[in-house]
């Protein structure tokens, strides 16, 4: 357990934390991979720039503070709703996308110098709605789209049918199978606990409980 956590809350920080540190270390290539000692920082790759889909959500606000404050990551922006807008900005991301404000299809018109130069975004959302908008506009060649949710129809915090389900595994299959990009399923240990425990006793981290 962090020991800068009260009991009840450490054991959501460890999910969240070992989720965010996943999608941005182990599968976004934010540092070398290689063993660190814990509650140290490895030296990261020089000025990523990374877009964070769902930055004001539980894993979200703990994926902005790990890239911002931890990761050494140049540039972060969050895309989240309007009225979460300070509270991503107060975490950490540089820039917000409001996305009950702007249109994602018509990102390319307001932020041309962004084309091709993100490093990562990493989608807490799971929703095609972003990526196809994003992913093609935003990422530099070669770079990953990462997603810690499932395509699932439907507002996130409902209870998941058993249609929907089926439906999540039948899109996840075909993109394994026949996408125009990579898919696959991955899974995490928690390796990744001892740094982030480090940084949250460190201050560098403050999981917070999203409502």
């Amino acid at each position: 357990m962090a020991p800068a956590l009260p009991f009840d809350e450490a054991g959501g920080a460890l999910i969240v934390g070992i989720t965010a540190s996943y999608g941005l270390v182990k599968y976004g290539g934010f540092l070398p991979d290689k063993e660190d000692e814990p509650g140290k920082a490895p030296p990261p790759i020089p000025g990523p720039r990374v877009l964070i889909v769902g930055s004001s959500g539980g894993v979200g606000h703990v994926a902005v503070q790990l890239a911002k404050k931890c990761l050494g990551a140049s540039f972060v922006v969050g895309v989240c709703s309007s009225k979460n807008t300070a509270f991503a900005r107060q975490i950490g991301c540089d820039e917000v996308l409001e996305y009950d404000k702007v249109e994602m299809a018509k990102l390319a018109g307001l932020k041309p110098e962004w084309k091709e130069s993100f490093d990562l975004i990493y989608d807490m959302i799971g929703s095609d709605e972003f990526y196809h908008p994003l992913a093609p506009l935003l990422l530099r060649p070669g770079a990953p789209y990462v997603t810690a949710a499932a395509p699932v129809d439907g507002a996130r915090a409902n209870p998941v049918s058993l249609l929907s389900l089926v439906s999540a595994v039948a899109t996840f299959a075909y993109r394994t199978v026949l996408g125009a990009r990579p898919f696959r399923f991955v899974a995490v240990d928690n390796s990744e606990w001892p740094r982030i425990a480090g940084w949250i006793n460190e201050g560098k981290v403050c999981p917070v409980r999203v409502r």
